[in-house]
């Protein structure tokens, strides 16, 4: 006899679950990473160490925001990121119209530039550090070669510098949009 089904079990998943944070080795993160290997080693083990998402600060996020994210290869995290920030001028524009503001552009766009900035910085590293996690069990789903987990890693994370120029080409047709 079967057990029964317990119906508040989450659904089953085909997706490769993310190994234990304290399993990563930094061979496996430098893999994912390239050249920023042990940043992002260090930064996982705070994270780890805190039980937090987060791990600090990270100006490049901060600063760049959606670009980060393109050239990380976050392509879904960047578009959202656009998005939220169009949804967030808009609706400053509509309260600060509302409101009778004279120049709703000129409080807007200082506020969602803050609100990006600060927000970015603080959970760039843990987006990246989320995906990097979900990339690696993956590659030990796939094989339990390591040669062959981290050449489909290398292939997988790292960076591109075509997704920034695409990102940047929208950001500039965002930001003549909006003129």
């Amino acid at each position: 006899m079967t057990a029964p089904l317990d119906p508040y079990a989450p659904p089953a998943t085909s997706e490769a679950a993310a190994p234990p944070a304290s399993d990563l080795t930094f061979e496996d993160m430098a893999a994912f990473t390239g050249a920023a290997g042990a940043y992002y080693f260090t930064h996982h083990r705070k994270a780890h160490a805190r039980g937090s998402f987060t791990s600090g600060f990270n100006i490049g996020a901060a600063i760049f925001g959606p670009l980060w994210l393109g050239y990380r290869k976050l392509f879904l995290e960047a578009l959202v990121l656009y998005g939220v920030i169009v949804m967030l001028s808009l609706g400053i524009g509509v309260v600060g119209t509302l409101a009778g503001w004279e120049d709703v552009e000129s409080i807007a766009t200082p506020i969602v530039r803050l609100a990006s900035f600060v927000g970015m910085g603080f959970v760039g590293n843990g987006i990246y550090l989320r995906r990097a996690r979900r990339k690696i069990g993956e590659a030990r789903q796939q094989s339990s070669d390591v040669a062959t987990q981290h050449a489909w890693l290398m292939r997988e994370g790292g960076t591109s510098g075509g997704a920034v120029a695409l990102l940047l080409a929208v950001q500039v047709a965002l930001i003549l949009f909006s003129r």
